[in-house]
């Protein structure tokens, strides 16, 4: 071989060897995972989102077919409307709406009545695949304003993926959003450090575009929680209606809360303000145990505000019972969380006198969950009006009997409180 060819080849190897080097840098620098200092929480994107220009119009096409299917779909079965529904929302919204109970299709139709909906519907573009979609409330006669977000979901179509509720009036931009979700490590230290970070990576699962939120809700569940305390069914299991609490979504920011060791080992008590400007607060019992050596959930119960005391309650008069709190496996209605909530929901009456009155509010309940699993000493802890207070006690009082809790495997009478929502439509 000639040294002119020897001197070609060196440089055809060299430009070979560099370029394969410079493409193995650029692979590493777009890879999904982010790594953080040891001890801190991390951030990370599993699978890179998909970036693809911006067209406006399509944008706009997407988001009112949504609303026309909304209103033409005549489905009844829940499932198969949300399997339909993937064409135009990406799962993260998907388990978004979820958390409204279905009520309304919150946040993306607070309307009534949406007969109107498909020849009333105006979109407008607010830049950087922001969108305001405009929907006019035939009952209240006033147009009602929705911001929403488009993103690029994993099969490369357009879809909504964000919606804020509807009463927000100021700007809006991905500065309200978590950009990826807040991961946490397994382990920790002691149990305040441990609900601290599991609170701030499940408030980032429900306020972000992040396509890889709903992977992320199941690992947190499966990991730190145990099974018990999942809220819903099928698709839908993966909730936590505590923690779900603890977003505000007329500031579009977290509630202020506070965690505090119980008078019992692993008990934590969780206060949550609810009203800025007042003292009104929500406060819940946790406890935690330990499962494949790190922390996990294994009890959460809604106390009144009035309750201070981290474990054992005043024992009711003409009994020498211990009553619990929260215990190793907590009472259950027959169904779970999801079935309570549908029976309190279709067992309720609104009285007439608090629909005049316009008196609406969660009334809150506490009653005692009994050995035999009967439901007993049923009494009003957090007040709304005479006639909800009322309504309340009676839909909880008509309950069937329930699971009973049990403490070292044997069934314990256990105090159990439960919130009945009242909502004028």
């Amino acid at each position: 071989m000639t040294p002119t060819k020897k001197l070609a080849l060196s440089c055809l190897l060299t430009v070979l060897v560099g370029g394969g080097l410079l493409l193995w840098l650029f692979s590493r620098a777009d890879s999904s995972a982010v790594s953080a200092l040891k001890g801190k929480d991390s951030v990370s994107v599993v699978t890179k989102q998909k970036a693809i220009a911006v067209d406006t119009a399509k944008d706009i096409a997407v988001i009112k077919a949504y609303y026309r299917f909304v209103v033409e779909d005549s489905s009844t079965d829940w499932d198969e409307f949300e399997e339909r529904e993937r064409k135009y929302l990406t799962q993260t919204l998907i388990d978004k709406l979820s958390l409204y109970n279905e009520s309304d299709y919150l946040p993306l139709l607070p309307l009534s009545d949406f007969r109107m909906v498909s020849s009333t519907i105006k979109v407008l573009s607010l830049g950087k695949e922001w969108y305001k979609v405009r929907l006019f409330d035939p009952t209240d006669k006033e147009w009602i304003n929705i911001p929403v977000r488009m993103v690029t979901d994993k099969d490369g179509r357009r879809k909504m993926g964000y919606a804020i509720p509807y009463g927000w009036d100021g700007p809006v931009s991905d500065a309200l959003l978590e950009k990826h979700v807040v991961k946490m490590k397994e382990e920790w230290q002691d149990g305040q450090s441990f609900l601290k970070a599991l609170f701030r990576s499940y408030i980032s699962l429900n306020h972000t575009i992040d396509l890889d939120a709903p992977s992320y809700r199941k690992y947190l569940c499966q990991t730190f929680i145990d099974k018990k305390q999942w809220d819903g069914d099928g698709d839908r299991t993966y909730f936590i209606n505590i923690l779900d609490g603890l977003w505000d979504d007329s500031t579009l920011s977290p509630f202020k809360y506070t965690i505090t060791p119980g008078n019992q080992k692993g008990l934590y008590k969780v206060r949550i303000g609810i009203e800025r400007t007042t003292d009104v607060s929500d406060e819940y019992l946790v406890k935690l145990g330990r499962h494949n050596g790190h922390f996990v959930i294994t009890g959460m119960d809604y106390q009144s505000q009035d309750i201070a005391s981290g474990g054992e309650l005043p024992q009711p008069d003409g009994t020498e019972d211990k009553i619990y709190t929260v215990v190793d496996q907590m009472p259950q209605f027959p169904g779970g969380l999801h079935a309570l909530m549908e029976y309190l929901k279709n067992n309720m009456s609104y009285p007439k006198e608090e629909v005049k009155a316009g008196h609406e509010g969660r009334v809150v309940v506490r009653f005692r969950v009994n050995r035999d699993g009967s439901v007993s000493n049923a009494e009003v802890v957090r007040s709304v009006a005479k006639g909800l207070d009322e309504e309340a006690l009676r839909v909880v009082r008509s309950m069937p009997d329930w699971e009973p809790g049990r403490e070292d495997g044997l069934p314990v009478p256990v105090w159990y409180s439960v919130p009945v929502t009242f909502k004028l439509e």
